[in-house]
C-alpha cells in the first residue's frame, strides 16, 4: 500500500490531495530547492522588458540596424510581490538589492519581510500602485483567476507583470489584451495555461512587449541538485518515521 507520495517540486497541484487525504497516504514536496534559481529568472525578465535585451540582440543581428532603445532602471521602482513565502521573499531580496521600493500582499503577513522593508497593503492597492508586480502564489482552488480580468485593469498603463509562479493563476489571455491596448507595458511569462509548447493561437505569443520562457525559472544545475537531495532525505526520513516536507491535506 502507497504511504507516501514524494513530488520532486515545489508545487504539488498535479497530486490529487483529495484522494491522498482519504487514503492515509502523506505528500512530501522539495520546497525551497529553486528559491534562487526563480528569483533569479524574475530578475532576469524585468531586466530583459526594461532594457529590451532580446529585442537589441535580434535587432543588431537583422540588418539594417534600427537604432538603441532607452531603457529604464529597476532603482526607485515600486515593486509589488503577491505571495511572500520562500519564493517571494527571495524575489524581494534581489529587487531590495537594486533599490527598489518592496511592498506586498499575502494571507500572511511575515515579519521577514517587515524587516526588509517592505510594506504589505491590499491587492487593489499593490496592483495600482506597483510598477514591476511579480506572482509568487501556488496553485489551487483559491488562487485560480487571481489576477482576474477585473484585478489586471487596476495596473497602471506603464507597469509590468512577470509571472514565474502558475500559469492559471493569471488571466493570460487578459493579459495580451492589456498588451495590445497599451494598457500594460509589459509581460516577462515563463508559466502559461498549458505545459509548452503552446499552440499557435495562443494569445500571449502574438501579444506585443513580451519575453516568454518555456517554465525554466526552477532549472538550474544548482537547483536540480538540491532537488535531488531534498527528494531522497524526504524518503529517508519517512522510513525513518519522521516525515520532513510533508504538505497539509
Amino acid at each position: 500500500q502507497t504511504k507516501l507520495i514524494n513530488v520532486a517540486f515545489t508545487g504539488v497541484d498535479h497530486v490529487a490531495r483529495d484522494a491522498a487525504k482519504e487514503k492515509g497516504i502523506k505528500i512530501a514536496n522539495a520546497s525551497g530547492y529553486s528559491d534562487q534559481s526563480v528569483a533569479e529568472l524574475v530578475i532576469g525578465l524585468t531586466l530583459d522588458l526594461y532594457r529590451s535585451l532580446s529585442q537589441g540582440n535580434q535587432d543588431i543581428r537583422t540588418p539594417p540596424f534600427k537604432g538603441m532603445i532607452q531603457g529604464n532602471e529597476i532603482r526607485g521602482k515600486t515593486v509589488g510581490i503577491i505571495g511572500t513565502g520562500k519564493i517571494g521573499l527571495k524575489t524581494a531580496e534581489l529587487f531590495k538589492a537594486f533599490g527598489a521600493k518592496l511592498v506586498g500582499y499575502s494571507r500572511t503577513e511575515k515579519e521577514e519581510a517587515k524587516k526588509m522593508g517592505l510594506k504589505y497593503l491590499t491587492l487593489d492597492d499593490l496592483l495600482s500602485e506597483s510598477d514591476i508586480v511579480s506572482v509568487h502564489l501556488p496553485m489551487n482552488n483559491e488562487t485560480e483567476n487571481f489576477l482576474s480580468e477585473e484585478k489586471l485593469n487596476s495596473m497602471k498603463s506603464s507597469a509590468i507583470l512577470i509571472n514565474c509562479a502558475r500559469g492559471p493563476i493569471v488571466d493570460n489571455k487578459h493579459v495580451a489584451n492589456l498588451l495590445n491596448n497599451d494598457r500594460l507595458a509589459g509581460a516577462g511569462i515563463d508559466v502559461f495555461d498549458m505545459e509548452p509548447p503552446l499552440p499557435e493561437d495562443y494569445p500571449l505569443l502574438h501579444a506585443k512587449n513580451t519575453v516568454l520562457t518555456p517554465h525554466v525559472a526552477y532549472l538550474t544545475d544548482e537547483a536540480m541538485v538540491k532537488r535531488a537531495e531534498i527528494a531522497f532525505s524526504n524518503t529517508v526520513q519517512f522510513l525513518k518515521g519522521n516525515p520532513k516536507n510533508t504538505i497539509k491535506l
